[in-house]
């Protein structure tokens, strides 16, 4: 009965490529709202950073799906803004957490963000052993945004 109902479920079940393009229009919604709201207060700069990080989830969702459809024809470029745009959502959501907690990003988080931005292409174009690099230093900063979120709570 059980393994009828797994077979049910999985003849059922929405291709990736609709699930991506659900995220995508999510992505597009969430950042133009977000836009729309810093235009009309400029002095809340969360709107702002949510709408870049959208922004940057969206290029990822993109680029993802690109690939994915090209498989091993996808060219450089295409993985290169994917990088980017992993990047971009994840300065974006740092500078979201500073500007929530009333307090600037230091030194060195300026630093490490402007590594992953001009690391962000390089995995893509020309060196893929760099991608490690890339993604650690996106999580280092999406950790120290959590732990600054949860000092700031």
């Amino acid at each position: 009965m059980l393994g009828a109902l797994g077979h049910m479920v999985r003849s059922t079940a929405l291709p990736v490529e609709l699930w991506e393009a659900f995220g995508a229009g999510v992505y597009l919604v969430f950042g133009t709202i977000n836009l729309a709201l810093w235009f009309r207060r400029q002095d809340r700069m969360g709107h702002l950073w949510l709408a870049g990080s959208s922004a940057g989830a969206l290029m990822v969702d993109i680029t993802g799906m690109v690939v994915r459809r090209l498989e091993l024809a996808a060219p450089p470029w295409i993985e290169a803004l994917n990088g980017i745009g992993v990047a971009v959502a994840t300065v974006c959501l740092f500078e979201l957490v500073c500007s929530l907690g009333h307090k600037q990003a230091g030194r060195v988080a300026r630093i490490l963000q402007t590594f992953v931005l001009i690391l962000a292409p390089i995995p893509g174009l020309l060196l893929p052993r760099l991608l490690p690099v890339l993604l650690l230093g996106c999580f280092v900063l999406l950790g120290w945004a959590m732990a600054r979120a949860i000092r700031a709570a």
